[in-house]
Order: C-alpha cells, then structure tokens, then sequence
C-alpha cells in the first residue's frame, strides 16, 4: 500500500507549500454530475491539476500493482 504513496512537490504544484503524497491505494471513478453537485455544494474543492507526468507515474503504478484486480485496471487502460 506504501508503494502507492506518490510524492508531489510544491515546485510542480502552487498550492502546495511543502511536499505532499497523492495516495494511489484504491481506484475510484466519479460520474460527471456526481463530480460537479459535490463541487457545487462544496463537498470537494479543485486545487489545481496533476501533471501529466505525474498522472501517468501513478497510473503506472497503478496498473503494475498487485493491490488491484485485472478487471480494475482494464477500466484505467
């Protein structure tokens, strides 16, 4: 589960005032209008976007990590 702790810096992201990690252990999917009534009704906040790099660093993990079933990582290919 460690191996999925992704470090991001505050140098790649402005809202960040200090190293941070992106925890990575467990899949999830929103459906649209679910993201948008939880930023609506401020359940979720948007800092910023994640890098490419960064994305496909943990994607990467992701799909090469035992935490997760082939049927899981399918939907991320």
């Amino acid at each position: 589960m460690y191996d999925m702790q992704m470090p991001v810096k505050p140098e790649n992201y402005t809202f960040l005032d200090h190293v941070s990690f992106v925890d990575g252990h467990k899949l999830s999917t929103l459906r649209k209008i679910e993201l948008i009534n939880e930023l609506s009704t401020g359940a979720t906040q948007m800092k910023g976007r994640m890098r490419n790099e960064d994305m496909t660093m943990l994607l990467d993990a992701a799909l090469n990590s035992p935490l997760f079933s082939e049927k899981e990582k399918d939907y991320f290919r």
